[in-house]
């Protein structure tokens, strides 16, 4: 059992919630309200993540 569970926030940055999800290997992380951690508002698993991070560099505008 762990008390130092492993939460991702509606306002974070994908960059964050990857570098959470590294860090113990996991693959899916709850999502809870910043100002109530006892809030689940979802889940959100690696996958996810990478499709979203994948979408943002695709849509990328590149200066000409």
């Amino acid at each position: 059992v762990t008390t130092d569970l492993l939460v991702a926030y509606p306002d974070e940055t994908i960059a964050d919630a990857l570098q959470r999800l590294s860090r113990r290997d996991v693959g899916r992380l709850p999502v809870v309200a910043r100002e109530n951690p006892k809030q689940l508002l979802g889940t959100i698993r690696r996958s996810d993540l990478l499709k979203a991070y994948n979408i943002a560099l695709t849509n990328r505008v590149v200066p000409e």
